[in-house]
C-alpha cells in the first residue's frame, strides 16, 4: 500500500510544467502536474480515455471542449473520451494539479508495454549535412518509407547544414506542429557533428535509453566503433525528438528496430 502526501508533492521548472507519477497500472494513471505561471498543457483528445483534473494549489483554466472555465483549489473538471481538454495557469502563482486518466490510450490487457494508441502520427523529419542533397538524401527517404508504412505522415521535412543554431531553429519551428521529430546525421564526434548539442539544451526529459539500445544493436554490425555514436532522444513540450546516426544502416536499424515499434508508446505518454 503506498500513501501519498498530496500537500507535500511538488517540482517547478520555468522551462516546462512538471509531472509526478504517483500511480501507474495498466489502465491508468495518477499524476501531480507543477505549473508555472504562463505554462499550459495545450488541448488535446484522448479518443478512449476520460481525464480528470483536480486543483491542488492555485488557479487553472481549464479548456474542455473549446469551453475555458476557470477552476479554483478543492475544484475538479472532467473531460469525456474524444472531447479536447487542457489546462494552464494563467495567475502570479503556482499551480498543483492531480491530473487522473483511464483507461490508458490503447490499454485492454496483456503486457502493459504494449498499451499503446495505435493513431497515425505527423512526423517532421530533417536531415543534417552540410554535403548531401534531397536527390542523395538516402537516410531521409527511408525515415519517410518507414513511417508511411505504418500509416504515420512525414508533414515536413528539410535538409539542414551542419550549424547548431540552425538545426535549433528548425526543432523549435516544428515542435507544435507535429507529435514528432526526427533528425538523422551530425550525431557523431568530429567537429562538424553539432545535432546533440543543439537539440539536447531543448529537452524537457533526455531518453537515455534510446541511445544505448541503438549501440546495442548496432554492436553486430560496426563493433566497438559505437562509441563514436552519440544518438539520443528526448521529450520537448509533449513532442518526442529523435536524433539517428545519418549512415543508411543505422537509419534502417533506428526506424524498423526502435522507432516505428516505440513511437506511438513515447507520443502518448508525453501527451498525457
Amino acid at each position: 500500500m503506498e500513501i501519498h502526501d498530496l500537500g507535500s508533492i511538488g517540482a517547478f521548472s520555468p522551462e516546462s510544467f512538471e509531472k509526478i507519477n504517483l500511480i501507474d497500472t495498466e489502465r491508468m494513471f495518477v499524476d501531480c502536474w507543477c505549473f508555472e505561471p504562463g505554462q499550459a498543457q495545450e488541448p488535446h483528445t484522448h479518443d478512449g480515455s476520460d481525464k480528470i483534473y483536480l486543483v491542488l494549489e492555485g488557479r487553472a483554466i481549464a479548456t474542455i471542449d473549446g469551453e475555458e472555465r476557470h477552476i479554483a483549489e478543492g475544484q475538479l473538471v472532467h473531460a469525456a473520451p474524444g472531447v479536447s481538454h487542457g489546462i494552464r495557469n494563467d495567475g502570479d502563482e503556482p499551480l498543483r494539479t492531480l491530473v487522473m486518466m483511464a483507461p490508458l490510450p490503447g490499454s485492454g490487457g496483456g503486457d502493459h508495454h504494449h498499451h499503446v494508441s495505435t493513431d497515425p502520427r505527423e512526423v517532421a523529419v530533417f536531415t543534417v549535412s552540410t554535403t548531401r542533397t534531397v536527390a542523395d538524401d538516402e537516410g531521409g527517404r527511408i525515415i519517410h518509407a518507414s513511417l508511411e508504412a505504418e500509416g504515420h505522415t512525414p508533414t515536413r521535412y528539410e535538409m539542414l547544414d551542419d550549424d547548431e543554431q540552425a538545426i535549433r531553429r528548425a526543432v523549435r519551428g516544428a515542435i507544435d506542429d507535429v507529435d514528432a521529430i526526427i533528425l538523422t546525421g551530425g550525431t557523431g564526434i568530429t567537429p562538424d557533428d553539432v545535432t546533440i548539442e543543439a537539440i539536447r539544451p531543448l529537452f524537457d526529459k533526455e531518453l537515455v535509453g534510446f541511445g544505448e539500445h541503438l549501440r546495442r544493436l548496432s554492436v553486430d554490425d560496426i563493433g566497438s566503433a559505437v562509441i563514436m555514436s552519440r544518438a539520443t532522444a528526448g521529450i520537448v513540450g509533449e513532442t518526442a525528438v529523435f536524433a539517428i546516426p545519418g549512415s543508411r544502416h543505422a537509419v534502417e536499424l533506428a526506424m524498423d528496430d526502435v522507432i516505428v515499434p516505440e513511437l506511438n508508446h513515447v507520443v502518448s505518454l508525453a501527451h498525457r
